[in-house]
């Protein structure tokens, strides 16, 4: 059976979240029966609105209040929206039920940004266009993160720079898409061969990105102790200063470019962030 709505004019869609905003009367309808959803929230509104559910806000800074307005209290409570969209009764409830009852999960929102990337992205390179191998590994990417608090963006920026997500160079017919070069397989269990110029080839893609994470947590390598100190620091240039540490131990300047090793990295962060992949 179809759930009542808690107003005629409620949307057809997050009705439990209606039902949970008139229970805990934050929100009373207007005296015609309706909800008006779409109606603009003032920055008097929302402050009513948000003290009845007990958050003590500041007057928003915008007129007409902005979703940003409200995900400096609700973070991670929307989908699709923007900061800069307008805020409207309805995306406040919503944002609110999301809050306190049913909160996003962020680390989804991660995968589904992750794997379209991947499968959006193909390299050409020697005449020949390819798809990337970490098709269908997203969900690993973001698991390994979590566990090992190293950066989604520095996994990629490493494997981009090395060979454009196993697009490019040797990593097109083998497993070396970081250029590791793990000689005794300790971070992971080698294919055959086991080297290709001197470079490890794992057993397959998925064993190839759990070395990387294993080599990068490993307390028995500078690169844990410099993420670290990059985690704990608040100025972002200083931050940005342990991780070109960490990747000229990785790719040392007498062997590399360090500039544009450098510039790739920080590109690549700048594409994760632009698609909310944290």
């Amino acid at each position: 059976m179809a759930i009542e709505k808690p107003w005629a004019d409620w949307p057809d869609s997050d009705i439990e979240a209606g039902l949970w905003v008139k229970e805990q009367k934050i929100y009373e309808g207007y005296s015609d029966g309706l909800f008006h959803p779409g109606g603009e929230v003032t920055p008097l509104h929302f402050i009513t609105v948000m003290r009845r559910a007990g958050i003590e806000a500041e007057w928003p800074t915008t007129i007409p209040t902005t979703i940003g307005d409200a995900l400096k209290y609700l973070p991670n409570t929307v989908t699709t929206s923007k900061p800069t969209d307008k805020l409207t009764r309805f995306r406040l409830a919503v944002m609110l039920y999301r809050h306190f009852v049913a909160p996003i999960n962020t680390d989804q929102k991660v995968i589904e940004a992750l794997e379209k990337w991947f499968c959006e992205t193909k390299v050409t390179w020697n005449g020949v266009t390819r798809p990337t191998k970490f098709v269908g590994y997203a969900s690993l990417f973001v698991k390994l993160s979590r566990e090992t608090n190293v950066p989604i963006w520095l996994a990629l920026g490493q494997c981009w720079r090395e060979s454009q997500w196993f697009t490019t160079g040797l990593s097109v017919d083998y497993n070396c898409g970081w250029g590791m070069k793990d000689k005794p397989g300790k971070w992971g269990a080698m294919g055959n061969p086991t080297h290709v110029k001197g470079y490890t080839n794992y057993i397959s893609v998925e064993e190839a990105i759990n070395a990387y994470y294993r080599l990068m947590n490993s307390p028995e390598r500078p690169y844990r102790a410099l993420i670290d100190k990059y985690l704990a620091e608040s100025d972002p240039w200083k931050a940005m200063s342990y991780i070109n540490q960490a990747l000229d131990i990785y790719a040392p300047g007498y062997e590399n470019d360090t500039i544009q090793h450098h510039k790739i990295i920080r590109t690549v962060k700048d594409w994760c962030d632009q698609r909310g992949i944290k």
